[in-house]
């Protein structure tokens, strides 16, 4: 069972878990932010996809309630900014 632990530096309270991930995951976070750093990248990667999750649900929801974008208006914004075409799905 998880146990809470109150951090030194914030009033934000943590949480111990255990997580397993592949080998070579953890072995590419401890060559960018050392051993000590481990949490704090997990935590922002956590904390990163859980804002991806949640723009992703707000744009089925609104896609949902408004209909697709039309392709009219992709191609009008593929010619303002052309890099955004490569990041489209």
């Amino acid at each position: 069972m998880a146990r809470a632990v109150e951090p030194k530096r914030s009033g934000t309270r943590a949480e111990k878990v255990s997580i397993s991930l592949p080998a070579e995951l953890g072995d590419e976070v401890r060559r960018r932010v050392g051993q000590r750093g481990f949490s704090r990248f997990v935590t922002a990667a956590v904390r990163r996809q859980i804002e991806r999750d949640d723009l992703d649900a707000l744009l089925t929801e609104l896609e949902a309630t408004n209909g697709p974008v039309s392709p009219e208006l992709l191609a009008e914004v593929d010619k303002l900014w052309p890099d955004a075409a490569d990041d489209r799905p």
